[in-house]
């Protein structure tokens, strides 16, 4: 006889209670309905490091290398929209220059 796994009976009652909730309609007015969900891909941060980054993310902070990546983006359509020089699009204030 197999030993049945403590999980394997968690996922099971965890399944069963939101089939039961679904017939229910217990989810049909919940905000985002219908939309794709927005999942943030940390794969390629390390394991130990997730928490750290997310909390970084959360805070509004990037890593230098990030940052300085956004601003030479940027850059090119600010000096369409300011001119062709690098003063007037430090003035623009979108790139962070």
């Amino acid at each position: 006889m197999s030993e049945v796994s403590p999980w394997s009976v968690i996922q099971s009652i965890a399944e069963r209670r939101i089939e039961e909730s679904m017939a229910r309609g217990d989810f049909d007015d919940l905000p985002g309905r219908g939309r794709p969900l927005e999942l943030e891909d940390d794969s390629h941060v390390p394991p130990e490091l997730r928490m750290a980054y997310k909390v970084l993310r959360n805070a509004g902070c990037v890593p230098p290398e990030l940052a300085e990546r956004k601003r030479s983006a940027i850059w090119p359509i600010c000096w369409n929209i300011a001119g062709t020089s690098r003063s007037a699009c430090a003035r623009c204030r979108n790139c962070g220059s």
